[in-house]
């Protein structure tokens, strides 16, 4: 399926926001009590941005539970569902699945996204007991390595890596991550925070891999979003929240920014970054809003500030798409059950989440 009519995004594009800043070292950032504040600017749709692959039911043969998008190949997707693991062909039916909970060599307690590796194969992390499986695309368990000292992990073609650290313990504070040479050798590091601060905003899985060949990066308290190549990080916006102290923002030297926030009024809903465009969405819980973001990363430029997603027209049927998991240029948008009955033939309050595949321009 293709859309139809195509929006110049450079027309669509205004001036910053009066929530936007450009401090110095090029760092950019958003501050989202003056976004809040600001006037919604919506005239923009997703039709020139992205082109439509499909739409489908994940797992229409099998019953399944909250679906979490976890991995893409090229063909096949990765997602777990509760406490299992599976493997989507197209049109979301299930190829394999993968591990089951428990105490064993092959089990798991408490799994992370699971991601293919340099040789396709599945590898799963296990972030209570410091062990990562790995299996054949056929369910077909290879190894399991124990003691493992990162939470989350992003390989390169050329061997290289990025990884999620975990916290250790027997210091005050830990390297958010580090990237790696193929030698394991450290390239680069984020910054430095206190062990519980980092056991607190971790989130595992959110390493998010772009079509030039780099990921993004954003911890959760850290509030910085990092683009990753093979030869080092660089901190590229930062969301600015207001700070407990009467201090301003720090900004360190290895670009990132440090803040005392008050997380009691802006609560993330999520941040995905897909070609140049990052989308982000927040709560405000003061004035009882929801917020969706359509962010340029080149320009700076804020294309879409609205209360819901914005729309992407699909044969004249308009959807309010937002993605939900992220791979170079692909993109995933969880469905809600109005437009999945209007679009799937079949789909009812029983059949599992539906998602739209887009592809960016």
């Amino acid at each position: 399926m293709k859309t139809t009519g195509i929006l110049s995004l450079a027309a669509a594009a205004a001036a910053l926001l009066a929530g936007c800043r450009r401090p110095a070292g090029d760092l950019l950032t958003i501050n989202l009590p003056e976004l809040a504040g600001a006037e919604l600017q919506t005239a923009w749709t997703l039709d020139g941005a992205a082109r439509v692959e499909e739409y489908f039911e994940l797992a229409p043969d099998r019953p399944l539970d909250f679906v979490w998008m976890a991995g893409f190949d090229g063909k096949r997707l990765l997602f777990n569902a509760g406490d299992s693991i599976f493997l989507a062909g197209p049109g979301g039916k299930i190829l394999s699945a993968f591990s089951r909970k428990g105490n064993g060599p092959q089990e798991y307690l408490r799994i992370n996204s699971p991601f293919f590796d340099p040789e396709g194969r599945v590898l799963v992390l296990d972030r209570m007991t410091r062990k990562a499986l790995t299996y054949q695309p056929d369910g077909t368990f290879v190894s399991a390595e124990t003691e493992i000292d990162y939470m989350d992990v992003h390989f390169f073609p050329d061997g290289s890596r990025v990884v999620m650290a975990w916290p250790d313990f027997t210091k005050e504070s830990s390297r958010t991550f580090s990237v790696l040479g193929p030698d394991g050798t450290v390239r680069s590091s984020g910054p430095e925070k206190s062990t519980r601060e980092l056991m607190m905003s971790i989130q595992p899985g959110r390493m998010i891999a772009a079509a030039d060949g780099s990921c993004w990066f954003r911890y959760a308290e850290v509030d910085t979003l990092y683009r990753i190549r093979p030869e080092g990080a660089r901190a590229v916006l930062a969301l600015v929240r207001p700070s407990k102290s009467e201090g301003s923002v720090q900004y360190n030297a290895d670009g990132s920014v440090l803040l005392q926030q008050d997380r009691s009024r802006f609560f993330d809903r999520s941040c995905e970054v897909l070609g140049n465009l990052m989308f982000y969405s927040f709560i405000d819980t003061e004035r009882r809003e929801d917020h969706y973001l359509v962010y340029d990363l080149r320009s700076g430029a804020i294309l879409y500030h609205g209360e819901e997603a914005p729309l992407l027209h699909l044969d004249g049927w308009g959807v309010h798409a937002w993605p939900s998991y992220v791979h170079g240029r692909d993109a995933w948008c969880q469905l809600t059950r109005e437009d999945a009955e209007a679009l799937l033939p079949g789909y009812n309050d029983d059949s599992n989440n539906a998602y739209l595949h887009i592809v960016a321009r």
